[in-house]
């Protein structure tokens, strides 16, 4: 499975798999720090999209509680598909 795991990531097609196969549920989500999901968020396109509708929704969710804005990753709606966190893609790499 490693062969696989780098031949995917050199890849666009291989890297695009592994984004899509990289889903936020609550137990993924739970595993990393506000901070972490802070940056998943900025990084994702997520926070922006939280602004559209919102445009003070994204400082207020950022300066909350943790299991908020993991409910709020889970329930907005965001397609998650494009993305994967960049550590993620790094651990795939290796």
């Amino acid at each position: 499975s490693e062969v696989l795991t780098n031949c995917a990531c050199a890849t666009a097609d291989g890297s695009d798999a592994l984004k899509k196969a990289w889903i936020p549920t609550k137990a993924v989500l739970d595993k990393y720090t506000t901070v972490q999901l802070i940056h998943i968020a900025e990084q994702s396109g997520f926070s922006e999209a939280v602004e559209v509708r919102d445009a003070k929704g994204w400082d207020k969710l950022k300066k909350g509680r943790k299991d908020a804005l993991v409910e709020s990753l889970l329930n907005f709606p965001f397609n998650w598909s494009h993305y994967a966190p960049q550590g993620y893609l790094d651990l795939m790499n290796k």
